[in-house]
């Protein structure tokens, strides 16, 4: 399972660096989908055993997992950066927040959600969806791209999102594996893939990041791990 999950890995680092790694077998994008479903596969197993004397243990090891290995990471792409910076004279678009407070400018609302994000993970998915319009307001991305007002931006490892949102599935699976029946499941999948459906014929929210990237639409992959490891094991 965890050589299953270090290749989707591998396969998301290939999509973000082409130029460097030309190899491809899966998309990132499917990469993620199927990391989800594959999380949620593991979870319902070791959760369906007395691995965890309890949830905090459980969020505990979650944590410890995820959490280190993003500092490690975050410390070492901080620290490219301002080699970048001091050869270059440019870095991580992530940057401008340091450029901000050593001109002495204080963070407004957007950009310390932002700084929040790096130091915790949590909420780099929310913040894939904010960006500025042409007034200079906050408002909701029209789509991901590589565009100067868009908020992600201001991530230091924007492709961290997914791991945000793995966060978010990890605080539900005690609850989900526990206490929800495979009918609930099923239900739950369902439900979620009907209101994605309308989300995108009657609302139009059928571009990236509403089809890739929120949290609500995703869990259905997640559950459906979480349910197919119930029906091989039944």
């Amino acid at each position: 399972m965890g050589v299953l999950r270090l290749y989707l890995a591998a396969c998301v680092v290939a999509a973000h660096s082409e130029r460097v790694f030309p190899w491809s077998v899966h998309g990132g994008e499917a990469a993620v989908g199927f990391f989800f479903v594959i999380s949620g596969f593991y979870m319902q197993l070791i959760l369906s055993t007395d691995r965890y004397c309890g949830v905090l243990a459980f969020y505990k090891s979650r944590l410890l997992r995820i959490y280190l290995p993003y500092l490690v990471c975050l410390v070492f792409c901080l620290l490219a950066g301002l080699l970048s910076w001091s050869i270059c004279g440019n870095a991580l678009s992530a940057w401008q927040l340091l450029e901000n407070a050593r001109s002495g400018k204080r963070p407004d609302g957007t950009e310390f959600l932002a700084i929040l994000s790096n130091l915790t993970v949590f909420l780099q998915d929310a913040v894939m969806f904010l960006g500025r319009d042409s007034a200079g307001n906050v408002c909701l991305t029209s789509g991901v791209s590589s565009g100067p007002q868009e908020f992600y931006n201001l991530l230091v490892i924007p492709q961290a999102w997914s791991i945000a949102v793995e966060l978010q599935f990890y605080l539900l699976s005690p609850w989900l594996v526990r206490r929800w029946s495979n009918l609930h499941l099923l239900i739950l999948i369902v439900l979620v893939t009907v209101l994605r459906t309308v989300a995108a014929i009657v609302l139009k929210l059928d571009f990236d990041p509403w089809t890739y990237r929120f949290a609500p639409f995703e869990v259905v992959k997640f559950v459906a791990g979480m349910l197919s490891c119930r029906l091989l094991w039944q």
